[in-house]
């Protein structure tokens, strides 16, 4: 989901959500649900093209989601957060320190790698995990080797023993 704001007048402000039409985001069911039990109704809808992705886009005054935002912010953050560390955390359990979380992470099927991640995505899901990057964007900043002595704690890994 892309959120757009645009300045309409003297201190007022117009909110874009772009909501993708094929392959939803995950926070485009959690921000409509959202805006569905508050009520929240935009002004106008129509269509367009974002990168190749086909999305609805939906119109809001800021003044009408003024005091909104800042959930729908956090619910976009909160998933986003998630999906950085579901993507980072199968290199830390591959290329980390220890060579016994190494050989078992590998080991692992895709089913059960994935399993093991949303695990680890629940107990790392916190902001001591991040922090900005050189570039100024939100970046991943887990220790391997903290993160690879968890995962040898999970069922998963544990099943996988020598």
């Amino acid at each position: 989901m892309y959120i757009k704001t645009e300045p309409k007048g003297w201190n007022m402000f117009a909110v874009f959500m772009y909501f993708k039409e094929d392959g939803p985001d995950e926070e485009d069911v959690e921000i409509k649900g959202y805006l569905q039990e508050h009520k929240l109704m935009p002004k106008q809808r129509t269509k367009t093209t974002v990168e190749d992705d086909e999305c609805e886009v939906w119109y809001f005054g800021g003044c009408y989601l003024r005091n909104h935002l800042q959930e729908i912010m956090a619910i976009q953050r909160r998933v986003v957060t998630r999906e950085m560390l579901a993507e980072e955390l199968p290199g830390l359990l591959r290329e980390g320190p220890d060579a016994e979380a190494r050989q078992r992470a590998s080991g692992l099927e895709d089913g059960q790698m994935s399993a093991a991640v949303a695990e680890l995505v629940n107990e790392y899901h916190q902001e001591a995990s991040f922090a900005p990057g050189e570039d100024g964007n939100l970046k991943v900043t887990l220790d391997a080797a903290a993160v690879q002595e968890s995962f040898l704690k999970l069922p998963v890994a544990a099943s996988r023993g020598s």
